[in-house]
């Protein structure tokens, strides 16, 4: 048989060719992933390029940038003319931020502040300026009216990334910096907030100007950017995180989104600098067993979940209803809650249907804005939907920027459509019927547009901040410099710095903040519990309600739910033993009282007496069950009388005992009774319960309302209710009394009251059991007390401090008296 030649056809029924091998299964799937990731992200996009990458170019951006630069200047200069009129910068957050910087710039602090505790970016700039200031007081001015000045410079930066029109990014820039509520930042002081915010701005502005400009600062300026944010604050790192999430699957949606800004060499070397500085902090930290704050630990989710409505406070949705009804008009919770979700549907359903019908209207700029919106919609409904803790007060200082930014965006595409217009048509027919010579191509009044609109949003600015921003301003400075910033409280604090006693202090109102440590930079401040504050760790919470415990209180039993306090034990200060309280959130809040000058016990030989008068001292006091009560035992003529006060683990109870007990069997005890009685400034109302010997006590109270429930034993000894009583010096009681079954009396009698308290919780369960001021104030080495004489404070008297704690007063200024304690309490 003849060879078949090469490159001839097989012959008609020889054998199939052998196909060429495929490669393997893993091969493919590669290729095929490969492939799809090529689709997704193109290495070029139709997306407008600009040179600059802003909106649109234009050869007058640098007077633009300029003017830019003056309104947040005019701005920060109306910022530090209104806090000039206290001493002290406004707000009790800037206390806690300064000091915090301290270390970071080798200043002398106190030992409880943890530097990298907290995202540490914004510190070594707050120290910065405290140096420039050569002190903490003009040092915050410095850094907050620098933070203002680069905000307003970086939201311009954004704003001409979003809007062709220089005027109108003016006016957006000013309009943020001069929103009334907005500047409330300023107020309170969020340092590491408005720095991370400034981050926030330049890391979108950067990346929506990449896209455009592909130049490969911007990518590595965004990742910077990026990693700046979530180095200077944790909510604001969250909010970036979702907004650029959420762009980059907008991007995706329309194939916009280029694969060079991971594989490409400027966004390597941006992402290096984000996993160094950002992951590099966190493995840091943990390595070195250094806790976060916890936003968890801080408050309650049912009581932040009442400032849902805040979120939505930048659309000024009630506006339009209170100028009808002329009253003002708020939104529920669950109004909000409606209204956040139907805005997220709208949001989404909105960029679905576009990229179905119109693809080309999903701009960048438009994704941008919707994926803002719906990065602080989602924040909001997840924390609803989760029971999340978060403080919606903080959500609309991000809203303000792409709340103005849409409200711009129609004028700004109808402006530019205008001025984009081939005109010359027009004009040379309008010409020719005129008789007249035809106009130049583009005519002169095209290039006047910008600065004339410039010129119209600097006068309209300058308007705004004299009529808005200006009031508003004076109206938050005074709100937060209200205590514990004017020259009074500067006095007390200096004359614990003149002092020369080495120690730390605790004062009798939360609203010192920390500006005692602040001003003499290594002195410790303990404050009572704030209603409603952020704790932001457990420790913090702990010293927070500790702190109010120990001002009111010589001795405390405690599960963390539920507290039964002896006020003192010197002669006039022990007479209201157990004060009965319970916790709400944070805060530690007495509810009534079974007074121990109420202890009355009769005889058989006719004979009465007050187990413990009025100007009596408390005898010694035992530690029982674990150290959850206490004991006092009362020997009198007669009879011996024991009070045993318990708060048994994991409950919410309060139990209380008597017993008087005969010395012999000549004379017998007849009776014992006692009494509750409300405390001062927390009225209650008392009424009989559905079971014999049972009673309930309403108690309304500035941090909750609570209701105790009271079971006595026997039931008999339930004795008269006194009910609640406008009438000026009455008192709602609940009587005690149980008499001997026996003609001539009892060898012994006793009796008891369970008190329970459901409504009673806490932020934390590591308090107690036993609290004693003097051990704990010796732990913190106080030596000091700085009182405060008016509102939101704990009310300690001279007489107190001298009778329980041997103190004496250092220094009176105004509505403050610093009080010096012993040595024996610490701090040499």
């Amino acid at each position: 048989m003849p060879q078949e030649s090469v490159g001839t056809a097989p012959q008609a029924g020889g054998p199939a060719p052998i196909p060429a091998p495929s490669g393997s299964i893993l091969s493919r799937i590669y290729a095929d992933f490969k492939g799809l990731i090529l689709r997704m992200f193109p290495a070029e996009t139709d997306e407008p390029r600009t040179r600059t990458g802003f909106a649109s170019d234009s050869r007058r951006d640098p007077i633009y940038l300029l003017v830019a630069l003056a309104i947040a200047v005019g701005f920060a200069v109306l910022w530090l003319w209104i806090v000039r009129v206290q001493p002290i910068p406004p707000g009790g957050d800037p206390s806690t931020w300064i000091i915090t910087s301290y270390p970071f710039v080798g200043l002398p602090t106190t030992s409880g502040v943890q530097p990298l505790a907290y995202p540490p970016l914004a510190f070594p700039f707050v120290g910065l300026s405290v140096l420039i200031g050569n002190g903490p007081l003009l040092g915050g001015r410095i850094f907050m009216a620098s933070s203002i000045v680069a905000l307003g410079y970086a939201s311009y930066l954004l704003n001409r990334s979003l809007l062709e029109r220089p005027g109108l990014a003016l006016l957006a820039q000013g309009l943020l910096l001069g929103e009334p509520d907005f500047q409330q930042l300023y107020y309170f002081g969020g340092y590491p907030n408005i720095f991370a915010l400034i981050f926030l701005v330049l890391a979108v502005a950067y990346l929506v100007r990449y896209l455009r400009s592909r130049q490969p600062s911007h990518l590595f300026l965004f990742w910077v950017a990026t990693a700046a944010c979530l180095l200077s604050h944790s909510l604001t790192g969250v909010i970036l995180v979702g907004i650029l999430a959420l762009l980059a699957l907008g991007l995706l949606l329309v194939r916009r989104l280029p694969r060079t800004i991971l594989w490409s060499r400027a966004g390597l070397a941006g992402v290096g600098v984000f996993v160094v500085g950002v992951g590099g902090y966190y493995l840091a930290t943990y390595f070195a067993n250094i806790a976060h704050a916890s936003y968890f630990d801080s408050t309650a989710s049912a009581t932040k979940t009442q400032l849902l409505p805040t979120v939505l406070r930048p659309f000024y949705l009630t506006s339009p209803w209170q100028w009808i009804t002329h009253s003002p008009q708020f939104l529920t919770p669950h109004q909000a809650l409606a209204i956040i979700a139907l805005g997220t549907a709208v949001c989404i359903g909105a960029v679905l249907l576009l990229r179905w019908r119109r693809p080309a209207w999903l701009t960048t700029p438009w994704l941008t804005l919707v994926a803002w919106f719906l990065a602080i919609f989602a924040g909001s409904l997840a924390a609803y939907a989760f029971s999340i803790p978060i403080d919606y007060r903080r959500f609309p200082y991000f809203l303000y920027t792409p709340v103005i930014l849409a409200a711009l965006f129609p004028f700004d595409w109808a402006l530019s459509e205008w001025l984009s217009r081939d005109w010359s048509a027009y004009l040379m027919a309008r010409a020719a019927r005129r008789h007249r010579a035809p106009p130049p191509v583009r005519p002169r009044w095209r290039s006047r547009v910008d600065p004339t609109l410039t010129a119209g949003a600097v006068a309209g600015l300058v308007v705004v901040a004299i009529l808005s921003t200006s009031p508003s301003g004076v109206s938050y400075e005074t709100y937060y410099t209200q205590y514990a910033h004017n020259d009074a409280f500067l006095s007390a604090v200096n004359a614990i710095a003149a002092s020369g006693v080495v120690g730390n202090l605790v004062a009798t109102t939360p609203f010192v903040a920390h500006w005692p440590s602040t001003i003499t930079a290594t002195r410790t401040t303990y404050v009572p519990a704030l209603a409603n504050g952020n704790g932001y760790v457990s420790s913090h919470v702990q010293d927070g309600e500790a702190t109010s415990i120990s001002l009111t209180g010589r001795y405390t039993v405690t599960n963390a739910l539920v507290g039964a306090t002896v006020p003192g034990v010197a002669a006039g200060d022990f007479n209201s033993t157990p004060i009965i309280g319970a916790f709400a959130g944070n805060i530690y809040q007495p509810l009534f009282q079974m007074p121990a000058a109420s202890i009355v016990v009769n005889l058989s030989d006719g004979s009465e007496f007050l187990v413990a008068p009025a100007t009596s001292a408390a005898p010694p006091i035992t530690q029982i069950d674990g150290g959850y009560g206490y004991e006092f035992s009362f020997p009198e003529p007669g009879c011996l009388v024991v009070e045993n006060v318990t708060v048994p683990a994991a409950s919410d109870l309060v139990q209380i005992s008597l017993s008087a007990r005969a010395n012999g069997s000549s004379v017998l005890v007849t009776s014992l009774q006692a009494r509750f009685s409300t405390v001062n400034l927390v009225p209650g109302n008392v009424t009989l319960g559905s079971s014999p010997g049972s009673f309930a006590w309403a108690s309304a109270t500035r941090n909750g309302n609570f209701t105790t429930t009271g079971t006595v034993a026997p039931a008999v000894a339930l004795g008269r209710l006194v009910a609640y009583n406008s009438t000026p010096g009455a008192t709602t009681a609940v009587l005690l009394r149980l008499n001997s079954t026996q003609p001539n009396g009892s060898g012994a009698l006793a009796m008891s009251v369970n008190l329970a308290i459901p409504a009673a919780y806490n932020l934390i369960s590591s308090i107690g059991p036993w609290l004693d001021t003097s051990q704990i104030w010796t732990g913190w080495d106080i030596r000091f007390i700085l009182s405060y004489s008016q509102v939101a404070a704990l009310h300690v008297t001279t007489n107190y401090i001298q009778s329980e704690y041997d103190g004496a007063v250092l220094s009176t200024s105004g509505p403050w008296t610093v009080y010096v304690l012993p040595a024996s309490f610490g701090g040499g």
